[in-house]
């Protein structure tokens, strides 16, 4: 397999450390996604995620994160993770149930279920897991730091930021962060996902409950609004914005902060 034909760079195929190659067992590799500096493979029905192991954003993280998810939430099991002596990152887990919610086929008939049961699926993630020991922060002045250090080092590309902030600098809508950054409150703070766009959402193809949730490399201690703002640009951008106030009526939040939900989708939009 060629690897640019993904945009993925060369020493990624360079032969995985030991511990991974056992754990996919010689099953040929699929691409499933790619991004900047890595991607990730479906071996037979196990998954590779490879990239940087180091850092907040790094495979370490995710691999840390979901050993503590397991047993409290649906998400895969972790099968194997190693790094080799260039930092390169490796994570095998098992397959998860369910299918993407951003998927066409729950698009065949109505989608209010599919909304109603994502709803009442992150409402039901936040509630059930511990704010008290977990022991990952994701409290706006940790991500806040780690975005400034993104915008300092030029890891934010405005051309790919939604069309409504591309006419503003990176360094502006900083500032704007800052200007508006809205209060924590104690009861508004769950162990959040991070990024649960419909993609990350597993859902079942008979009922559209919710089955799992992958990539949770962001997870940790935050502000609900955090998840229900990245989760209601999601569903706009794949379903419409006429139907977000659905799922956030099933989250229980029919009348939500509008401010707040805007200001989490902009803090996103510069990570």
């Amino acid at each position: 397999m060629h690897p640019t034909r993904f945009g993925v760079r060369e020493e990624l195929w360079m032969p995985p450390p030991a511990a991974i190659a056992a754990a996919i067992d010689g099953a040929p590799w699929e691409p499933v996604s790619a991004g900047s500096g890595g991607g990730v493979w479906r071996a037979g029905d196990r998954f590779v995620k490879v990239g940087p192991d180091g850092g907040p954003d790094g495979i370490a993280a995710e691999a840390d994160r979901l050993d503590w998810l397991a047993g409290r939430a649906p998400v895969p099991e972790v099968l194997a993770h190693a790094a080799d002596e260039d930092g390169q990152g490796w994570l095998v887990t098992a397959e998860a149930a369910g299918t993407p919610a951003q998927d066409p086929l729950h698009r065949m008939a109505s989608v209010e279920p599919l909304l109603g049961a994502l709803g009442r699926g992150l409402r039901g993630w936040h509630d059930s897991l511990p704010v008290e020991g977990c022991p990952f922060d994701a409290r706006l002045d940790v991500v806040l730091a780690r975005t400034e250090e993104r915008v300092a080092a030029g890891m934010v590309d405005v051309h790919r930021l939604e069309p409504a902030y591309r006419r503003f600098g990176v360094d502006q809508l900083l500032e704007r962060l800052h200007e508006t950054r809205p209060a924590e409150p104690a009861e508004d703070l769950v162990v959040a996902h991070g990024d649960p766009c419909l993609p990350n959402l597993l859902v079942d193809p008979a009922t559209a409950e919710l089955t799992g949730v992958v990539d949770v490399g962001r997870l940790g201690v935050s502000d609900r609004y955090r998840d229900l703002g990245i989760a209601v640009r999601s569903i706009a951008r794949n379903l419409g914005p006429e139907l977000a106030w659905r799922f956030l009526d099933a989250y229980g939040v029919p009348h939500p902060h509008l401010e707040r939900l805007e200001y989490y989708v902009l803090l996103d939009e510069l990570w």
